[in-house]
């Protein structure tokens, strides 16, 4: 039940209809950026703390009946080899800094607006990995190696290793990816790089959330939905700061028994 629910929410989160607004240069709002940073912080203040301090699984047996049947197969598996490929290519979160600092350089944007747009890059980072946290800390399964002996028992009697659903990994490197190629494509329509940008984003991601799996770290369920949430963040919070019509946008974080909410208003 409570599966079906939190699937339920992030498809409602990944597909909320929105409109396109002119304009190629990011914007602060601050009373807006002020709501993002105050909500984001303490959102994952909260999720950090409630996945840290989750019962762990132990080291018994574990039960499989709950997994996904596209799921099971990764059950046990566990590669140290592939976990540091996949944090190794995560420095690939630095590449919205080196894209937009190049233009920088080059005199093609503003030193202002590279200010501007990694303030938004730091706040899409924010609400993305707070989500990823509040939701994994609801456990609904626990990570691939559990049900293995191949990690150490250190490794699976951790709290967080209780609550698997969904990647971290894939969501920022989803969330980085969208991110670089809209902002890119909206500020630089013409860039004949904009297609590359895109290609190389989407590709690192996808190679991270494919290491991931094989790492024993996550089902292909939980990678699945870690790239719709990263997307949706990465296209969501630059979008919030395009040029429109003066409207009254606020954020608030409400906590409430058994779990946070956040909301947007426009």
């Amino acid at each position: 039940m409570l599966k079906g629910q939190v699937l339920a929410f992030l498809l409602l989160c990944t597909s909320a209809p929105v409109q396109g607004a002119e304009g190629s240069s990011l914007q602060l709002n601050w009373n807006l950026d002020a709501g993002l940073l105050w909500s984001g912080t303490v959102a994952q203040v909260f999720g950090n703390y409630r996945l840290n301090t989750q019962k762990p699984v132990g080291s018994g047996p574990v039960s499989r009946h709950e997994l996904l049947p596209w799921d099971s197969w990764v059950a046990g598996k566990y590669s140290s080899e592939a976990a540091f490929a996949s944090d190794l290519l995560s420095y690939a979160a630095l590449t919205p800094a080196l894209v937009f600092g190049a233009h920088t350089l080059a005199g093609s944007l503003a030193a202002p607006e590279l200010g501007v747009t990694l303030l938004v890059l730091g706040e899409a980072a924010l609400f993305n990995s707070a989500f990823n946290l509040w939701t994994r800390s609801f456990g609904l399964h626990p990570r691939p190696y559990v049900f293995g002996e191949e990690a150490p028992l250190s490794l699976r009697e951790r709290p967080e290793a209780a609550g698997s659903f969904y990647s971290g990994h894939a969501s920022a490197a989803f969330m980085t990816a969208v991110f670089t190629g809209y902002v890119h494509q909206v500020r630089f329509p013409d860039s004949p790089w904009n297609k590359w940008i895109w290609v190389g984003g989407i590709g690192t991601a996808s190679a991270i959330a494919t290491l991931r799996v094989f790492a024993g770290k996550h089902y292909p369920s939980d990678v699945l939905a870690g790239a719709a949430m990263g997307s949706f963040f990465g296209f969501y919070l630059p979008w919030l700061h395009l040029p429109r019509k003066p409207q009254n946008r606020q954020v608030r974080l409400s906590l409430l028994p058994g779990g946070g909410q956040l909301f947007t208003s426009f």
